[in-house]
């Protein structure tokens, strides 16, 4: 496990894959906006913003009810392209958290994101969703700008946040997961990534009269 981490990690960090990725980046950033259809979201975020969401290839790991509500959200903020990957099928339990599957996705096994691909793709269609199904593509990591892994062990998501954070192009990595009424989640945007607001709190201001 250890030497095919490795091994990726020494592709993802090649000049080749370096090449392509930016081409890749490039060519998404040039993707046009519709701002009639984007409008309200135009005015939240703004156009740069806008443009960076438009610029993204998303990933996203673990297509169980957490990712699928993940995955709706991306969908409709207009990124480049999303990805599902699961390898996982459907069951009756999943039916219970898992809005886009039925049951009869559950009876007959169906692959967690191939069940929902189609549905997702409705929300949006100006966004490509993908599917892909085996392993996890540690070796294609240079194809996204974002990893999502949703419910994966912890000793494997710190090695592949180390992969992803010391790519030549660093690709940012999220893991989080959700267990009844509590949640977890962490971020790593890169080592050049700036906080501008560590706290999230609104900032308070007076005024000091003599």
């Amino acid at each position: 496990m250890l030497l095919s981490r490795a091994k990726a990690l020494s592709a993802i960090q090649g000049s080749s894959s370096n090449a392509a990725t930016q081409t890749a980046r490039a060519m998404a950033a040039s993707m046009t906006i519709d701002e009639d259809l984007q409008s309200r979201q135009m005015a939240v975020y703004g156009r740069e913003s806008m443009q960076r969401l438009r610029s993204a290839h998303v990933l996203i790991t673990g297509i169980n009810g957490l990712g699928a509500e993940l995955a709706k959200n991306i969908v409709l903020a207009n990124v480049g392209s999303v990805t599902l990957h699961d390898m996982h099928g459907a069951t009756v339990r999943d039916c219970g958290s898992h809005f886009y599957l039925s049951m009869d996705d559950a009876a007959k096994g169906t692959n967690r994101a191939a069940a929902c691909a189609a549905q997702i793709q409705e929300l949006n269609p100006g966004v490509a969703v993908k599917v892909l199904d085996g392993p996890f593509p540690v070796d294609r990591l240079q194809e996204w700008t974002v990893v999502v892994a949703v419910g994966m062990p912890l000793a494997e998501a710190i090695e592949i946040d180390q992969i992803c954070r010391t790519a030549s192009n660093p690709i940012a990595f999220i893991r989080t997961d959700v267990r009844g009424l509590c949640g977890s989640v962490f971020v790593d945007l890169g080592p050049s990534f700036t906080t501008l607001d560590p706290s999230g709190e609104s900032v308070k201001s007076a005024i000091v009269e003599h």
